[in-house]
């Protein structure tokens, strides 16, 4: 380990700590509930103030593991149904005819549809570069998206946009930013749940609010989960009906996935290339069937451990994965951390596209636009936490 890795990893073990023991926070909230059940929203304010403070008071610097309390599924469940009703989920666009098998048939299929993404195109990269807001719209304590309102993120990732366009360095090849959501669709928890799967998920109604918005507005969403001891793939069908649009992605973040007897923050979380590569072939098979363009796949990573063997993941055409480098700290940390992950060894035939993460508080300073697009190769993806 370098130097400052010790204290690179002090200070990523202090942020997930505090990370997870604000979920505490969220336990009363109806918005995260066991996936079996949609729950409801009690409120369009984020957690109340004396609950941000006894989570503060509570987390002297041994804490490891909190507690979670449950909450009221039942009620929330019933009071979800009648939310449902009201909303009826968005239309998708249904291929005619068989969908397309391979990648040629897709690839025929959509330039005969004409359906493009937001800012135009089939292909996500390149052509276009994503400037995202992180976080959940449940509540801001777990990132900056959840500060805001959408139209609130909107103006404030367009000012930023402008000012990755303004910064790109001399010999890159210029292209247009666009707004984008990292939501957090499912949150890693202190307590098993009733599933036992230490992970609960926001609610579909909610989800559902924020990518109509952003359909309506033109921005990319990516739908983030942190599964716990469940796998991505089940995580990920929970919100199909969000995928099965043409502006949503998915981004995997394997800090938060452990194994079936683990619990989190005794280590940090991973996942191996077979359980992603079943990501890549569920999510294939969705733009297959609704004939979609290329959809995005964002796999977070700040230790090689993370994804340990990611030369095997697959990155066929339908999809455009990105390694989400989640670097923090001081800025040659950060460059560092980079650098390390760029270092990890490739498949031959494996076409990775890369991001860059600035985190507001724990960065110091945050990297301007000049200093991320400072990096090689320049990131198509940069999310703000």
């Amino acid at each position: 380990m370098k130097p400052d890795g010790f204290r690179n990893l002090g200070v990523r073990l202090a942020r997930v700590t505090v990370n997870l023991a604000l979920v505490v926070a969220l336990a009363g909230c109806a918005d995260f509930a066991v996936p079996n059940l949609t729950p409801a929203e009690v409120s369009e304010s984020t957690a109340p103030t004396e609950l941000q403070s006894s989570v503060a008071e509570s987390l002297p610097s041994s804490t490891v593991v909190v507690q979670l309390e449950g909450s009221d599924d039942s009620a929330a469940a019933e009071t979800d149904a009648q939310q449902q009703a009201a909303e009826s989920p968005p239309s998708t666009v249904a291929a005619s005819g068989p969908a397309p098998e391979t990648t040629e048939e897709w690839r025929q299929a959509l330039a005969a549809s004409g359906l493009e993404l937001p800012g135009g195109g089939v292909e996500v990269f390149p052509g276009r570069r994503l400037v995202a807001n992180y976080g959940s719209p449940a509540t801001r304590l777990l990132g900056v998206l959840g500060e805001r309102s959408f139209d609130g993120n909107a103006a404030d990732l367009l000012s930023l946009a402008e000012q990755y366009e303004v910064a790109v360095p001399v010999g890159s090849e210029p292209a247009p930013v666009l707004p984008s959501l990292e939501i957090i669709v499912s949150v890693a928890t202190a307590e098993a749940g009733g599933d036992g799967d230490y992970s609960k998920y926001l609610a579909k109604y909610r989800v559902r609010r924020w990518v109509d918005a952003a359909a309506e507005a033109g921005v990319f969403v990516i739908l983030d989960l942190q599964p716990g001891r469940t796998d991505f793939v089940t995580q990920a069908k929970w919100f199909e009906e969000f995928l099965r649009q043409p502006h949503v992605g998915l981004a995997l973040d394997p800090e938060w996935r452990i194994g079936p007897d683990e619990v989190h923050l005794r280590r940090i979380g991973s996942v191996e290339a077979a359980e992603v590569n079943a990501v890549v072939d569920y999510l294939v098979d969705l733009v297959h069937q609704e004939v979609l363009p290329q959809k995005i796949l964002v796999l977070h990573q700040f230790k090689r451990s993370m994804l340990p063997d990611r030369e095997l993941i697959r990155t066929p055409p339908e999809l455009a994965v990105v390694v989400h480098v989640d670097g923090q700290g001081p800025l040659g940390s950060k460059y560092g951390t980079w650098d390390d992950m760029l270092g990890q060894p490739t498949g031959a035939e494996q076409t990775l596209w890369w991001g860059w993460k600035n985190f507001y508080d724990e960065d110091t300073p945050v990297a301007t636009p000049d200093q991320v697009n400072q990096v090689t190769p320049l990131p198509v993806l940069v999310t703000y936490q």
